[in-house]
């Protein structure tokens, strides 16, 4: 008779816990899994490419304790690190006490050469008598996309040398059968260089995370086999769902399904999920504490420009500095007359980062505009038609470029509390 294992994916949650106009939120989502779990016992294995905590208010003022909850009793096996957990290591801790699936970080490094300690190295997990070997990578551009006071320490070592080693060892010392990576990168192909690799370094399963696309693939590799490939979206849109198909004797993968379910079809609510949810609102009510209301229309473009002018403004400096993914595109659309309240706020910038205000050379400035014009947004109040010129720039870019500044200071103000004053004082 044949085997079956059933893989579902959550990835890139990014603590959309509540269900709110544009989000299923959690409860849905636990319920549908909670259901597939009772009725594939010995099959259902449930996995996540990261970055599932920051992201929201709640998931921020609750410590990410409703989450880790749910996710405990829908027996999530483990998740892979994304930049997120390796950018917020106080989070991590605390989630991963009261946690009882894994971290995995296979491939991030301490500058002295030892594997960062956040996470194992890699797991094993037998299902219906089969021997599963997990990785996880952390794509390495993406040690850019951690604020540089971090990134500074750490090696982010190649994807595809570190799951060559990793899957040989799992399949030949451990004598795992099937290999899962879970990846967290911008991929530039990776998939098809996993898919390359074949014999005892071979993949099986490539789930991957961070690029928020919804992609369903399935690979066919030059030793005549397949590799399941999967992209599952972002904050609750889609679980991805792999099915294999083994032989019962030998356990070899005869056929591969995998789709990606929408989750706005979704109906079900378990009531215990509610009144756990519930519980953590009514704790925290302090987050649907309205600010006032917003003017105008703003798209995420449209309310770049007005922060930026409000910024250069009120700080009296000539050239503001912010990155594109500073200001996160799920904010918005805002409304004309909309009401607004932290939650919102953190929508919007759930980073909490503050901004820095220097002093830079003009010269030094202008080549810096240059180099980054496509991957930056500036604003302007004044032409750099002196020496020196007054910049105001997010602490992420600050942090990477912190030798332009011949001096500095750092805001008292982080972005949320800039946006609730321009709210209050009708800027918005």
């Amino acid at each position: 008779m044949e085997k079956v294992i059933d893989i579902y994916n959550l990835s890139d949650f990014h603590g959309a816990i509540l269900e709110e106009a544009n989000k299923v939120g959690i409860i849905k989502i636990a319920t549908f899994l909670k259901t597939i779990k009772e009725e594939r016992k010995g099959s259902y294995l449930f996995l996540s490419a990261g970055d599932m905590y920051s992201g929201t208010y709640f998931s921020e003022v609750t410590k990410g304790k409703p989450l880790t909850q749910i996710l405990n009793s829908l027996e999530l096996t483990c998740m892979s690190v994304g930049n997120h957990e390796i950018a917020d290591p106080k989070l991590m801790k605390e989630v991963l006490n009261e946690a009882s699936f894994d971290l995995i970080n296979s491939n991030v490094y301490c500058l002295n050469g030892n594997r960062l300690q956040i996470g194992k190295e890699y797991i094993i997990k037998e299902l219906n008598g089969i021997k599963i070997g997990i990785i996880g990578t952390l794509g390495k551009m993406q040690k850019y996309d951690i604020i540089n006071n971090i990134s500074k320490d750490i090696i982010v070592k190649d994807e595809v040398n570190t799951v060559k080693k990793l899957s040989k060892f799992l399949r030949k010392e451990e004598k795992c059968e099937i290999i899962i990576l879970l990846s967290h990168s911008n991929t530039y192909n990776l998939e098809d260089k996993i898919a390359e690799l074949k014999d005892h370094e071979k993949v099986d399963v490539m789930i991957n995370g961070h690029t928020h696309k919804k992609t369903c693939r399935i690979i066919n590799c030059i030793s005549k086999r397949k590799m399941a490939y999967i992209e599952s979206g972002s904050s609750g849109e889609v679980i991805g769902n792999i099915r294999l198909t083994l032989s019962s004797k030998h356990h070899i993968i005869e056929e591969v399904s995998l789709e990606n379910i929408d989750c706005c079809t979704l109906k079900e609510r378990d009531h215990s999920y509610l009144e756990m949810i519930n519980y953590f609102i009514r704790d925290n009510d302090l987050i649907y504490n309205e600010i006032g209301s917003i003017k105008h229309f703003y798209n995420k473009d449209i309310f770049l420009k007005a922060f930026c002018d409000y910024i250069l403004k009120e700080y009296q400096c000539d050239i503001a500095v912010m990155n594109y993914g500073s200001i996160r595109s799920k904010g918005f659309p805002l409304f004309k007359n909309q009401i607004i309240n932290i939650s919102n706020i953190k929508e919007i910038n759930p980073f909490n980062n503050y901004l820095v205000i220097g002093t830079i050379n003009s010269d030094v400035m202008n080549f810096f505009i240059n180099k980054c014009a496509s991957s930056l947004y500036f604003s302007y109040i004044n032409g750099i038609n002196k020496e020196e010129v007054k910049v105001i720039m997010i602490d992420f870019v600050y942090f990477q470029n912190e030798s332009l500044f011949i001096e500095h200071i750092i805001s008292k103000e982080n972005i949320p509390d800039i946006i609730v004053k321009m709210i209050k004082e009708e800027k918005l």
